[in-house]
C-alpha cells in the first residue's frame, strides 16, 4: 500500500470516494488499473497563451464543457483576455471546435474576460459560465456571465452580475432543488461577497458579505449540498500575519448560516482551497496549498474532512493538528468526487 493511501486511512478518509487529479497519479496500482488513464491530449492550440481552465460535467451524456482564459500570442497577434470553451466527450473526443464564450457588452469583442468558472444546470440542460473583466482602460469592469447550450451554442447575450472596479475570481454553484445559482467573488476591499441568480442568470437578491468585512479574503470555492439544501463556501484570509483557510455555510436563499469557522490555522501560508461534497456520506473534503514546511521542501497539499454542518471531522476538533498531508511537493490542487 502506498504512503498516500496509508496516510488517507490513518486520517479517516478511507472509503469516501474523493479523488484529486494528482491523487490519481500517485494512487495504489490497483486503483490505477481501475481508472485506466489515457495519454494527455491537447484541448487548446496556439497562437494565444492559455490559463485558468475549469470544467463542468453533463451527467446525462457524460460530456464536459472546458473553459479557459485565452491570452495574446507571443508575437502580439490575435485576441487577448477572452474566455474560450470546448465540448469534450466522455471518451476524450472533441465535440466541435473551441468557441468564444465572453462577448463584450459594447464594441470590441477581442477583450472579454479571464478566470472563468462553469456549472451545469440539470433542470434546463445547459451550462452557465461566470468570469471577471478587469483590465486597464475598460469601462465595463466587473463580473459577467453567459449561458451555453449543451451543443456549445451561446444562449442569449452576456449578462452583467456586478459592474464595478476590482471584482475578482468568481465561482458559481448550482442548486438543483430550487433551480438557481449562488455566485461568490472577491470585491475591491478584500471581502468575499455573493449574489443569488435565477435559472436565467438574473439577480434574485442584493449582494451580501460572505466573509467578515474586516478580513482580507480571496480565492473562494463553493459547492451546493442537495441533502442539506445549503452551500459551503471556503476561502483563504489573512489571520495574524499569514493566510489560513476558512469556511462559511450559506442557506439556500443566500443568507448566512452561523459564522465563519477555521478549517486550518497552521503556521505559514495556506492558499488556493478546493472542495467537493460527498453526496454518499453527506460530508465535505477541502484541500489546499500549504506552506507549513517551508523553507524545505516547499509547498504541499493538505486536506480536511468536514461533516454536513461544517464541523471538522477529527479526534480533537482542532483546526491545525487534524489537517492531513495529502501530497508532497504539490500546489494549486483541484478535487473531484466519484460516487462509485
Amino acid at each position: 500500500m502506498s504512503e498516500l493511501i496509508a496516510g488517507l486511512i490513518r486520517a479517516g478518509l478511507k472509503g469516501i470516494g474523493l479523488l484529486g487529479a494528482a491523487m490519481m497519479l500517485l494512487a495504489a496500482p490497483a486503483v490505477q488499473a481501475q481508472l485506466k488513464p489515457g495519454p494527455n491530449f491537447t484541448i487548446s492550440l496556439p497562437p494565444g497563451s492559455k490559463s485558468a481552465p475549469d470544467v463542468a460535467t453533463n451527467p446525462g451524456n457524460g460530456e464536459y464543457l472546458v473553459v479557459w482564459t485565452d491570452g495574446p500570442a507571443a508575437d502580439g497577434s490575435g485576441n487577448s483576455n477572452r474566455i474560450l470553451g470546448r465540448r469534450v466527450a466522455k471518451d476524450g473526443a472533441f465535440q466541435g471546435t473551441p468557441f468564444v464564450v465572453s462577448q463584450r457588452v459594447v464594441s470590441n469583442s477581442s477583450l472579454g474576460g479571464i478566470n472563468a468558472k462553469a456549472a451545469y444546470n440539470s433542470k434546463r440542460n445547459e451550462y452557465i459560465v461566470v468570469y471577471e473583466r478587469e483590465y486597464d482602460g475598460s469601462t465595463e469592469k466587473g463580473i459577467y456571465g453567459q449561458r451555453i447550450g449543451t451543443d456549445g451554442a451561446l444562449i442569449g447575450k452576456e449578462f452583467a452580475i456586478v459592474q464595478a472596479d476590482g471584482q475578482f475570481g468568481p465561482v458559481i454553484a448550482y442548486n438543483a432543488n430550487a433551480d438557481r445559482y449562488q455566485v461568490a467573488w472577491k470585491n475591491n476591499v478584500g471581502q468575499i461577497v455573493g449574489l443569488q441568480l435565477d435559472n436565467l442568470g438574473a439577480a434574485l437578491s442584493g449582494i451580501v458579505f460572505l466573509s467578515p468585512q474586516s478580513s482580507s479574503a480571496s480565492n473562494p470555492a463553493l459547492v451546493f449540498n442537495p441533502k442539506t439544501n445549503r452551500y459551503l463556501l471556503v476561502f483563504e484570509a489573512v489571520s495574524q500575519t499569514v493566510s489560513d483557510i476558512f469556511g462559511q455555510i450559506i442557506n439556500a436563499d443566500g443568507s448566512l448560516n452561523g459564522g465563519v469557522f477555521a478549517i486550518t490555522n497552521a503556521p505559514e501560508k495556506q492558499t488556493s482551497p478546493s472542495l467537493v461534497v460527498n453526496s454518499t456520506e453527506n460530508r465535505y473534503a477541502v484541500i489546499w496549498s500549504d506552506n507549513r514546511k517551508t523553507p524545505s521542501p516547499g509547498l504541499d497539499v493538505y486536506g480536511q474532512l468536514l461533516d454536513a454542518n461544517g464541523r471538522l471531522i477529527n479526534a480533537d476538533g482542532s483546526a491545525s493538528s487534524s489537517n492531513t498531508l495529502i501530497l508532497e511537493h504539490a500546489s494549486s490542487p483541484s478535487l473531484a468526487y466519484s460516487p462509485t
